[in-house]
């Protein structure tokens, strides 16, 4: 089991109190604009080589030209239709993580698999759970998992992802679809069809409207928070009297985990 942390200001710690679940955000509204795109050339080039061994003829360039746009049109969609949420590994803290993205907030000490087991049916027949490699090639032509790769610039985010695919829940589910991207098999709709269906419990086609709503630009995933968070840390500058704040707060949401000082703040303390 591995611990993870997520940072959160304190307006967003309230908004997930407030929503009752975790917020994802599209790939495409993250802060590295380059989240999810990948040097399609590269495959292209490697389709080029490998059909020209086969033909011993070279390539017409405008059906390379093709390729190379269907890939990068895919890579695009790929980003408006996968959202993230972004957590830290490990449950040691690190002064650039509070500084970024929770300065006046708490970090959220969970596991990658109390996030993975608590999250309710059927949403996770549309989501991975993601240790990012950092590598700037892979980063440059995976075009098959993008979002699971970064450039080495990043690396001391070391971060784990959760990323819920939403076109593969609405085959699934037919949870907030447009008609003309429904699929059918045969007659019937994806999403009522038990060949596409059949690995989802009862009690999964029960809610899957249930478990997740809009909250533009992303989704809210309806964790059971009580579930999924072990501790709770105030950022190294709180008050006692923010400690008690973010107390009150949590016992009003119902969450009865232990809530703390920043153990930076601690370790300074001792200093």
């Amino acid at each position: 089991m591995t611990s993870v942390l997520r940072y959160l200001t304190r307006e967003k710690f309230e908004w997930l109190l407030g929503d009752q679940g975790m917020y994802v955000g599209p790939a495409s509204q993250q802060s590295d604009e380059s989240e999810g795109i990948y040097d399609a050339s590269f495959v292209v080039r490697d389709f080029a080589k490998k059909a020209e061994e086969i033909t011993e003829a070279p390539i017409d360039a405008k059906l390379l030209e093709g390729v190379n746009e269907v890939l990068t049109g895919f890579g695009a969609s790929r980003r408006d239709s996968h959202f993230i949420s972004s957590w830290y590994v490990g449950e040691k803290e690190d002064i650039n993580m509070w500084s970024q993205y929770g300065t006046d907030g708490v970090a959220i000490l969970s596991s990658s698999v109390h996030l993975n087991h608590y999250l309710p049916e059927p949403l996770k027949h549309a989501t991975e759970f993601v240790f990012v490699t950092y590598d700037d090639a892979k980063k440059a032509y995976d075009v098959h998992n993008p979002l699971h790769y970064k450039n080495n610039k990043y690396s001391h985010e070391n971060e784990f992802r959760i990323i819920f695919n939403l076109t593969k829940y609405q085959i699934l589910t037919g949870y907030d679809i447009d008609a003309d991207r429904k699929i059918y098999v045969g007659d019937t709709p994806s999403y009522l069809s038990s060949q596409m269906t059949s690995s989802m419990s009862e009690l999964g086609r029960q809610q899957s409207h249930l478990v997740l709503h809009k909250k533009n630009p992303g989704y809210i995933l309806h964790y059971q928070l009580k579930a999924i968070v072990r501790e709770i840390r105030i950022n190294p500058n709180a008050t006692d009297e923010e400690l008690e704040y973010i107390r009150s707060v949590c016992n009003q949401a119902g969450l009865e985990c232990p809530v703390n000082h920043s153990e930076l703040k601690k370790q300074n303390s001792v200093a």
